[in-house]
């Protein structure tokens, strides 16, 4: 049925790759041959909650970075709409975790700096995601003449937010404060050898952290911790290319 709905639209190999309450995703071809991926969504979605696809659409389009899944096109058909994005090989942190257990502290380290380095950038060009977690996390394959285990790009921009320009600087600050908090509590779960019996991870995440780094430590104390002036995002990826386990930048 679904297929039925995008292959008029140029869409073909279209192959079903995961299904969610929102709707489902597929992979597809299209007319030039490219690889990508559709979420479709369903019609529950589509029409009860189309202020969260269009915030989905906008904030996806407008971003251009290689640690975020870049959004291509937008569209609708009998009722359903549709958001054409990039296609990432690789599964979520979330589905890794549970599947292969906790990430050693050069893994964590490297999520962190990518990420950061995504959500600087989107802040800069005026968006903030609101929703980062280890599902909305993707591990795509380390890019050719890089030195990364993975390249970790942040998908789902379903709960972002534009900037205004009548925003005040503390509203700006909790926005920023709530996307740095997401990423340190992402980083402990990720690093945490419990049993990650839920890929959404946990609401808040101690740091009661088993052979990692004192300075990686203290890095996500300082995102966490309210009483704290956070860091900027230029500070958070200064320091953690800096931390014992990261990887050296070339």
């Amino acid at each position: 049925m679904s297929e039925s709905l995008l292959a008029p639209e140029g869409y073909s190999q279209i192959q079903l790759i995961a299904r969610s309450e929102r709707g489902e995703i597929y992979g597809a071809r299209d007319q030039a041959g490219h690889e990508v991926a559709i979420r479709l969504f369903s019609n529950e979605t589509s029409h009860g909650s189309g202020e969260s696809f269009m915030r989905e659409a906008r904030g996806g389009v407008r971003l251009h970075h290689p640690h975020i899944v870049r959004s291509i096109a937008t569209g609708q058909r009998e009722g359903r709409q549709y958001l054409v994005m990039e296609r990432v090989d690789g599964g979520s942190l979330g589905a890794r975790v549970v599947e292969r257990g906790a990430l050693c502290e050069g893994e964590a380290v490297a999520v962190l700096s990518q990420i950061a380095q995504a959500l600087g950038y989107a802040w800069r060009v005026g968006v903030a995601h609101r929703d980062v977690r280890p599902g909305n996390v993707l591990l795509a394959p380390a890019r050719l003449g890089v030195l990364e285990p993975f390249c970790a790009k942040l998908s789902n921009f379903g709960l972002s937010r534009l900037r205004q320009v009548d925003d005040t600087l503390r509203s700006h600050a909790a926005i920023e404060s709530d996307d740095l908090r997401g990423l340190a509590t992402t980083v402990c779960w990720a690093l945490t050898p419990n049993d990650h019996a839920a890929q959404a991870g946990p609401a808040d995440s101690t740091l009661r952290l088993e052979r990692v780094s004192l300075e990686t430590m203290q890095l996500l104390s300082h995102m966490l911790d309210p009483q704290r002036t956070p860091p900027s995002w230029s500070q958070v990826v200064e320091r953690a290319r800096r931390l014992p386990t990261a990887l050296p930048v070339r």
